[in-house]
């Protein structure tokens, strides 16, 4: 080979990201995606003639696999209850049917 021919090419430098500024403090909670509406557990129905207490951990866990949050559990499980159990809805304020309210009223 012959020699000199070649100009040596300058290396590149690759650029680094630029790092944000870090405005968390503390613990960092991570905005959940959506699940497809393929993926989406959907609660069993509720009629009052189960226990409550076993229905209240099936419909717990399918809000936390769903990511349901506090407002979106008080209206699956209105939309969950059947018969007996349908008829709490009746007795509560129409302002006052969230999540926490329900679960009081079915307890």
């Amino acid at each position: 080979m012959r020699t000199g021919l070649c100009t040596p090419v300058p290396e590149r430098e690759t650029p680094m990201p630029q790092s944000k500024p870090n405005y968390f403090k503390g613990n960092v909670t991570l905005k959940k995606t959506p699940l497809e509406p393929s993926s989406i557990v959907k609660a069993a129905t509720y009629a009052g003639q189960s226990s409550w207490q076993d229905y209240r951990v099936h419909f717990e866990t399918c809000a936390e696999i769903n990511q349901w949050e506090n407002n979106d559990k008080g209206l699956h499980l209105a939309v969950s209850l059947r018969g007996q159990a349908q008829g709490v809805l009746e007795n509560l304020a129409h302002n006052s049917r969230d999540y926490d309210s329900l679960l009081q009223a079915l307890e």
